[in-house]
């Protein structure tokens, strides 16, 4: 007959529970990242399609060379244009008539072409704006492909996507 050894058997049982419990633990732990990145996946593609894509408004017409669509300093005979924004979200933006560009901008901002580079100007501590200072602006960052914010000849801004209703 065939004698066991009890000691290598309690252990080799004992290492084999633990090596099935430690990947029990990871195989859980996996599933729990899987099903929480899953979930971030969701939630971000619901509120992008909340938030970006729930009203697209087009903006007729407005670039930084035309007078449509935007007010012109009335002390400056120079036509220095700036555009204010009505809505808070995405604004759709072609530079120098070649490249479409974003940004996330909120409501009541003047945006200008000022030095070959688009900038903004934000309310001041009251909320008011102040469109007769239009030399000391702040350099917006533009998103997308190519887009930079340098050498800016011609701004149009073509359109945001908001979930303001219109």
């Amino acid at each position: 007959m065939l004698k066991l050894n009890n000691k290598g058997f309690a252990i080799t049982g004992i290492l084999y529970s633990v090596l099935v419990l430690f990947l029990m633990i990871l195989v859980s732990m996996l599933s729990l990242l899987s099903s929480r990145q899953n979930r971030l996946n969701t939630l971000t593609n619901a509120i992008q399609e909340e938030i970006e894509t729930k009203n697209h408004i087009p903006i007729s017409d407005y670039t930084s060379n035309t007078n449509s669509e935007h007010i012109s300093n009335p002390l400056d005979n120079s036509l220095a244009s700036y555009f204010i924004t009505k809505y808070p979200g995405k604004y759709e933006l072609l530079i120098n008539n070649t490249t479409t560009c974003y940004s996330y901008l909120p409501s009541n901002i003047i945006i200008r072409v000022n030095n070959n580079q688009v900038k903004y100007q934000s309310p001041s501590q009251d909320g008011t704006l102040d469109p007769n200072n239009l030399d000391n602006l702040n350099v917006m960052t533009l998103i997308g492909t190519g887009c930079n914010n340098t050498n800016i000849n011609n701004l149009d801004i073509q359109s945001v996507y908001t979930s303001i209703e219109e």
